[in-house]
């Protein structure tokens, strides 16, 4: 199972929604008959990720509901921060509106501590946004996680998700819009030494230097 979702995976890579369709659809097909068994979180992730690259949406809706199904059964201690983000997302970009597999991944993500970062909690902010699933609980925790995180781990787009999502969902968190606020200073200070620097190393050396 995880060859063919990573051969899959790869596929949406290189050609996205160029993928031939008879081949998409070969891969599709040999996806919805493995054993549920043979699936785990990554490899149900990567699958999700997959169709979202080929724009496959519309004829494997079928493969999406199966493998959400199977998440829903998978060993919560089996999943990480990357796979749980990445099937949240997914589900979302494919306009899937699955309350019971958020609700699932949510109390999953909610045992999270130190193995969130910038990139999934964004993610996660991002698709509960996308189709519209507020759960304060889940964002409470997200924030507390997102709040005690350095600045320079986090970059203007995981900035840009957060904020965007919490007001998607009108939402509102003063401690974590305060820390974005000091992330933001930060990074920006940040990108003017880097550029004042390019530009420093980009200038001729004086002739008195050179000699």
């Amino acid at each position: 199972m995880e060859a063919i979702s990573n051969i899959l995976n790869g596929y949406g890579k290189l050609y996205g929604s160029d993928m031939d369709r008879h081949l998409l659809a070969h891969m599709a097909s040999a996806l919805s008959e493995m054993p549920a068994r043979a699936l785990d979180p990554q490899s149900v992730a990567s699958s999700l990720n997959a169709l979202v690259k080929t724009g496959y949406e519309d004829d494997g809706r079928d493969l999406c509901r199966r493998l959400s199904q199977i998440a829903l059964l998978l060993d919560p201690l089996l999943f990480d921060a990357q796979s749980v983000s990445t099937i949240m997302h997914s589900m979302a970009k494919l306009n899937l509106r699955d309350t019971k597999l958020f609700r699932r991944m949510a109390m999953i993500v909610g045992q999270m501590e130190y193995i969130l970062e910038p990139q999934s909690i964004a993610l996660v902010i991002n698709a509960c946004a996308k189709v519209e699933y507020r759960d304060e609980k889940l964002m409470t925790h997200l924030s507390r996680i997102a709040c005690g995180l350095p600045a320079e781990t986090f970059t203007p787009q995981h900035v840009e998700n957060m904020l965007n999502g919490y007001a998607r969902l009108d939402m509102r968190d003063h401690t974590l819009f305060k820390h974005m606020a000091q992330v933001v200073f930060s990074l920006s200070l940040s990108l003017s030494l880097s550029l004042s620097l390019s530009l420093c190393l980009s200038l001729p050396l004086p002739l008195s230097r050179m000699h």
